[in-house]
């Protein structure tokens, strides 16, 4: 009996850790989930035929409401530039639809070796960069935010990761603060997370017919478990933001991807 809940604690667990990082860095939890999700499928499920794919949508839906609750918590704290977040809505959208319809062309094993690739370059990133301060958010030219929105969307939806890593690196191009850039990047992590595991589920459909625990590349069961817990613990990620030194949260977040980024490479 303990078996049949093993995936469900660790699904818990996951969510849990997943939200918590969606608050405190604004990532949405993507890097975290597939990787994990990935091999929790590979070994509770070894029959899975698209184990990459359905972590990767999965994710994707379950991102949905920790970046949700995480954008609220900012928005409440007048951290979120929403005139941003609507002049790239339809690029994400956009994004997200193109990233969805390769992703069930695509092998399992090339998508799951870039995403290993990608998170080792996300670690070196937040290991080596620091965070920008400055805001000039007044100066930022909205009109040419299309093609940027569109870019960074696909590869969000592409690997999973709701978009928060390729984000708040854009924002602080843009001069945003650092603060009201994880918020910002929540708010699109939540648009992002949206549209792609809507496309994952509608273009899944074409490999993956619907029962009781799969909607296109979605896994239900750990879709709901997710969600759940990564939404009640995103709140506190986001209390932890503006109490934790940002460098050391960096540093931590480093060394989590450097680690996934190996598994998904040689795991």
């Amino acid at each position: 009996m303990l078996d049949l809940w093993i995936p469900y604690i660790l699904y818990a667990c996951i969510g849990a850790v997943a939200g918590v990082a969606a608050g405190l860095l604004g990532v949405g939890g993507g890097t975290i989930i597939v990787p994990a999700l990935y091999a929790t499928f590979s070994f509770f499920s070894p029959s899975q035929p698209y184990p990459m794919q359905t972590a990767i949508g999965t994710s994707l839906a379950s991102i949905i409401f920790s970046s949700l609750s995480s954008a609220l918590s900012y928005k409440k704290r007048n951290s979120v530039a929403l005139e941003i977040v609507k002049k790239m809505s339809s690029g994400v959208f956009l994004g997200c639809c193109v990233g969805g319809f390769l992703a069930h062309l695509i092998s399992g094993s090339f998508l799951k070796g870039t995403f290993g690739l990608f998170a080792l370059a996300i670690a070196l990133r937040f290991f080596f960069s620091k965070p920008h301060y400055s805001s000039n958010e007044g100066g930022v030219d909205k009109k040419t935010m299309g093609p940027p929105a569109f870019f960074l969307s696909f590869i969000s939806s592409l690997l999973g990761i709701g978009g928060g890593v390729l984000f708040i690196p854009y924002l602080h191009f843009l001069k945003i603060s650092h603060i009201k850039a994880i918020g910002t990047s929540s708010a699109l992590s939540a648009k992002v997370s949206f549209f792609g595991a809507l496309f994952y589920i509608l273009f899944g459909l074409f490999n993956i017919p619907i029962s009781i625990t799969e909607v296109g590349f979605i896994y239900v069961p750990a879709f709901l478990t997710l969600s759940i817990f990564s939404f009640l613990t995103a709140p506190l990620g986001v209390k932890l933001a503006h109490i934790l030194p940002q460098n050391i949260s960096r540093k931590l977040f480093a060394c989590s991807m450097f680690t996934a980024g190996l598994f998904m490479i040689f795991g």
